[in-house]
């Protein structure tokens, strides 16, 4: 006779978590070295793009996993500073890396406690400024779009590419001739994000490393 097992009574639900100063270091370099495996997912998931067939669906899913990235990496970048933060117990010097004229006397300060983490550090904060900066702009009346700029006789302009997909289905030339432009961008924009989330990887590990090598007997 068999024993009816009972259905667990749940749901997959989103929830908020926050980290807290009192964290060892040892929590905050396991959720830095947790950022970087996201990343690399959101890596290998952009091979879906070139992969796809509908040229809308392959534009929808570039933007999808653009936007992502900018979230995963601005996510890479606080748990940066709480780990520093907590390695060399400097607090208000670690919050002034976040302003670029600010960030040298910030990092000549860190340099006498933390030495080693110090060019690993400046270099990953350089990688991430451009991006860090395209995602603050999202604000309540400002949204991030995927555009196609064009450039007529010097004057240039940018359109939603659906749009001008759209546009040009009275004209099989003219939509072919676009759709082929559009295929060639989308794969040198996923090539420069697939190379540069390996570039944040590599960097973000080898500070990770230098972390390691600062704390006595590993990470505390």
């Amino acid at each position: 006779m068999t024993t009816q097992q009972p259905q667990l009574q749940g749901s997959l639900q989103f929830y908020w978590y926050e980290s807290y100063p009192s964290e060892k270091v040892s929590q905050y370099w396991g959720q830095l070295a947790g950022s970087t495996h996201r990343l690399a997912f959101l890596r290998d998931e952009l091979d879906s793009v070139c992969k796809e067939e509908d040229i809308d669906l392959a534009l929808s899913r570039l933007q999808y996993h653009t936007e992502n990235y900018l979230s995963r990496v601005y996510e890479l970048r606080d748990r940066v500073f709480s780990l520093v933060s907590a390695v060399t117990k400097s607090g208000e010097t670690v919050k002034a890396l976040r302003y670029r004229k600010k960030r040298s006397n910030a990092l000549r300060s860190l340099q006498a406690k933390a030495n080693g983490i110090v060019q690993p550090l400046e270099c990953l904060l350089k990688l991430l400024d451009e991006d860090i900066g395209l995602r603050n702009f999202h604000t309540h009346d400002t949204f991030l779009n995927l555009g196609c700029y064009m450039d007529y006789d010097g004057f240039g302009d940018i359109f939603d590419p659906h749009d001008v997909l759209i546009d040009l289905k009275a004209d099989p030339q003219a939509y072919k001739r676009f759709e082929e432009f559009l295929w060639k961008e989308i794969s040198s924009l996923v090539e420069r994000y697939q190379v540069k989330i390996n570039t944040v990887i590599e960097t973000t590990i080898t500070l990770l490393k230098e972390v390691e090598l600062l704390t006595s007997n590993g990470i505390t």
